[in-house]
């Protein structure tokens, strides 16, 4: 019978976790449904204002790759723009948009990337490319320590 009580009490130990466990669970799926998922509409409105060049790229999407593709990027966006509210509601509008920011440099060197390997013939072209995607990477590297700095502040709260 001695060895039967620490068991019980792993066990009690477990129960407790796994009941504790499904009520954080229910907790962050009822917060899934309060986040504000975007219309196409609404995000289309709020890339023209903001990321510009995300228009840009949603119209070549549609163009070159067709309407299945366009979608599928379309969604990603909203998905994007519903991240950024869900920063500026809980971490503010300083996060949400340094996280806006963070998108842009990452679209400007996707297309910085496409010209480099699809669009260049010569090499003064990938020359200038290549300036120009160093400078932009070091751009990201800057953005990162921000992105570091506003995470350690966010936490120290």
């Amino acid at each position: 019978m001695k060895n039967c009580k620490p068991l019980r009490f792993y066990l009690i130990t477990c129960i407790c976790l796994i009941a504790l466990c499904s009520k954080v669970l229910g907790a962050e799926a009822d917060n899934e449904d309060q986040i504000r998922f975007p219309s196409q509409q609404e995000t289309l409105s709020f890339l023209k204002k903001k990321l510009p060049l995300a228009v840009k790229a949603l119209e070549q999407v549609k163009k070159n790759e067709g309407d299945e593709q366009h979608d599928e990027v379309m969604f990603d966006f909203r998905n994007k723009l519903s991240d950024y509210f869900e920063l500026k509601e809980n971490d503010g509008l300083e996060a949400a948009e340094l996280y806006l920011s963070g998108l842009s440099i990452d679209l400007r060197m996707d297309v910085l990337l496409h010209h480099y390997h699809e669009d260049t013939k010569n090499s003064e072209e990938r020359k200038k490319l290549n300036i120009q995607i160093r400078s932009l990477l070091q751009e990201r590297l800057e953005h990162d320590k921000q992105a570091v700095k506003m995470q350690l502040k966010l936490i120290d709260k």
